[in-house]
């Protein structure tokens, strides 16, 4: 008979802890970026001077041109913490305004009160707010990271469909192979396809068919990648099929534009996973909008 063994932990407050302080915690998070759930997250730097005053604890970014600038603080979140992270993310965002940049506050408790001010200004700065907790089993301890606020998008499809671009454009935001990706795609799918051309937007690559824009599925090309978003719903059975598979994904849940983002790097990985793709898109709604 199999025995299971318990190991009680104690669930701690880290600003308590005298063996434990802030910059520990940064460089652990900096060394280990995965534990943050954020993605693919690349380390640039700690303790990064800002122009005004302050130091901005931790910078990431990731191959989607997003950049995250992370502010960690033990126990309660408060005003300063607030405005200090927003703060460093604008200045960041003037120094390099080609790239998406997200504030994100980590904090052992982040309390309703402040949850309702972070929600608020989430409308209109990208922001994220995760949770710190920590137990402490014998000597050692574990501390366990769990976002209980995803940064919000005013991104409007109307917006894009009137924002219209061309080739060329799309081609400086990548480049010609990541284009010539999205083409390969594009007529292997011909199924859903043939009847559709391809529309460049600022943002996206969609399906075009009488001047009318249908996104059940739509590319965006980056310099190493093209994301393949198909708009289906998220489900138990879809994500059991998406995680054997060999790429890279995320799900976006916003009502008006809930889709699974694929990450592609090349053919080979598209040829591979293509019966997957295809399940997701037939279960697409494929009727003109």
């Amino acid at each position: 008979m199999t025995k299971l063994n318990s190991i009680e932990k104690k669930r701690i407050l880290l600003k308590d802890a005298t063996d434990v302080n802030e910059p520990m915690i940064q460089e652990f998070i900096f060394s280990n970026p995965y534990v943050l759930w954020l993605w693919e997250l690349t380390p640039l730097t700690r303790e990064l001077q800002q122009p005004s005053w302050g130091r901005l604890d931790i910078y990431m970014w990731n191959d989607s041109w997003q950049r995250y600038e992370i502010e960690i603080q033990l126990w309660d979140t408060d005003p300063s913490h607030i405005i200090r992270t927003i703060e460093y993310r604008d200045n960041e965002r003037k120094r390099y305004p080609n790239y998406d940049h997200c504030a994100v506050i980590i904090a052992e408790n982040i309390t309703w009160r402040f949850m309702n001010v972070i929600s608020l200004f989430n409308w209109h700065i990208p922001l994220i707010a995760i949770k710190m907790s920590a137990f402490q089993t014998w000597e050692w301890y574990d501390i366990v990271f769990e976002k209980i606020l995803d940064r919000v998008t005013t991104w409007n499809e109307d917006e894009d469909i009137l924002e219209v671009t061309d080739r060329s454009y799309r081609e400086k935001k990548s480049n010609k192979k990541m284009l010539e990706f999205t083409d390969y795609m594009f007529n292997e799918l011909s199924e859903f396809t043939e009847l559709y051309s391809l529309k460049y937007n600022k943002f996206y690559i969609w399906l075009s068919k009488d001047w009318k824009t249908n996104n059940f599925i739509s590319f965006k090309p980056k310099k190493n990648r093209v994301y393949l978003n198909i708009k289906a719903e998220d489900t138990d059975e879809n994500r059991k099929l998406l995680d054997n598979a060999w790429f890279d994904y995320d799900y976006n849940p916003l009502w008006w534009r809930h889709h699974y983002e694929i990450k592609l790097n090349d053919k080979k990985e598209f040829d591979q996973e293509k019966e997957i793709i295809i399940n997701l898109i037939k279960q697409a709604n494929i009727f003109d909008e």
